[in-house]
């Protein structure tokens, strides 16, 4: 799995995205948001990660 930066560099060299084009800064950081949606959405489940935070939730009590 990509991390979110990784994700972002390849969609932006994809879809040929000049970041530091000042005409198309507005576009851009709205398609660099959907890109963060996106990636959202189709990498991160959040079923795991709340089950991850439920496990560190629990260890930290059992420790304190």
């Amino acid at each position: 799995m990509l991390t979110i930066e990784e994700n972002m560099a390849r969609r932006k060299k994809e879809d040929q995205i000049n970041e530091f084009s000042l005409k198309d800064r507005t576009a851009n950081m709205k398609i660099c948001v959907d890109y963060v949606f996106e990636y959202s959405n189709q990498y991160l489940d959040i079923t795991k990660m709340d089950e991850q935070t439920v496990l560190n939730d629990e260890r930290l009590f059992k420790s304190g």
